[in-house]
């Protein structure tokens, strides 16, 4: 398969409209794009360009091919501009299950602001005590106390989180042997 490296070296030549001034423009040096080019021309099994010591031209089948280079490099840009615009914004469903306890005091609370940031972004927040099925539930983020159940998981620690037992004075009298 032909590189799109050497397609964009074929049109940096074409464009700059010599070896060496492509070479300054890709950063790159002249040998490196020659050797492109006698590749790129190997691959396709046709002379794109003509040089001598102190001209360059187009063929035919290079001009025919600079024109589909062009398309190609766009459609290539758009591809990858696309691919990444997927990482910027979120977008989707995002599930989350945690305890009720750390949902009340963390999650809620952060979830405000967190949905003001990614609008397209629909939370579904489940609570429970009892650990769920990562996988089988489809969450994409479970806030756990204590320690990692499932080593398949990746885990880090967000925070502390103290649970402490409280009680009344009086309960504590009713209680006491």
């Amino acid at each position: 398969m032909v590189s799109l490296d050497r397609f964009d070296t074929f049109k940096a030549v074409v464009e700059a409209g010599s070896l060496t001034a492509a070479a300054d423009l890709l950063g790159q040096t002249r040998a490196v794009v020659s050797f492109n080019i006698k590749r790129l021309e190997a691959e396709l099994g046709v002379t794109l360009l003509t040089r001598n010591t102190r001209r360059l031209a187009l063929t035919e089948a290079g001009e025919r091919f600079y024109l589909h280079c062009l398309s190609m490099l766009e459609a290539a840009q758009l591809a990858i501009d696309e691919a990444r615009s997927e990482h910027t914004e979120l977008k989707g469903t995002l599930r989350i299950t945690t305890t009720v306890e750390y949902a009340l005091a963390k999650v809620v609370p952060a979830l405000e602001l967190f949905r003001d940031l990614h609008r397209d972004l629909k939370v579904q927040l489940s609570t429970s005590s009892t650990h769920a099925d990562l996988i089988s539930e489809r969450f994409d983020v479970a806030l756990r106390l204590g320690r990692v159940v499932d080593s398949s998981h990746r885990a880090v620690q967000l925070s502390t989180f103290a649970i402490l037992p409280v009680a009344s004075p009086a309960f504590v009298a009713s209680v006491a042997p």
